[in-house]
């Protein structure tokens, strides 16, 4: 091939990915916030700074599709018993898994 062809094509390709990495990144700013989740917290606990959900709102943002729940215990208690559709990222690796999480709703962790 012709060495000036392949520098036209790679040109171009390089100004494609440009142009959609504009696009995507003006494409997450326009997107609507995450849905608020009402949460409960109670004075005596010491983590009380963190906030908590019950149960039962947490099971119908669950159905509708609102929140990502993540399970941080180790992978034997997780085999044991999990919530449905929970993500399994042991807390000793959350903060590398942090970027692959979804983005765009509230992210609910639970353990034992």
């Amino acid at each position: 091939m012709n060495q000036r062809l392949v520098y036209v094509i790679g040109g171009v390709l390089a100004a494609a990915l440009v142009a959609f990495a504009v696009w995507h990144a003006l494409q997450r700013k326009s997107e609507a916030p995450p849905p608020q989740v009402a949460v409960a917290t109670t004075s005596e606990d010491p983590n009380s700074a963190a906030p908590r959900i019950e149960p039962d709102d947490l099971f119908a943002h669950f159905k509708a599709g609102d929140v990502t729940i993540v399970d941080v215990r180790d992978a034997d208690s997780f085999l044991a018993s999990h919530i449905p559709g929970a993500l399994h990222i042991p807390l000793a690796r959350i903060d590398g898994e942090v970027a692959y999480l979804p983005k765009g709703k509230p992210i609910v962790t639970y353990c034992t």
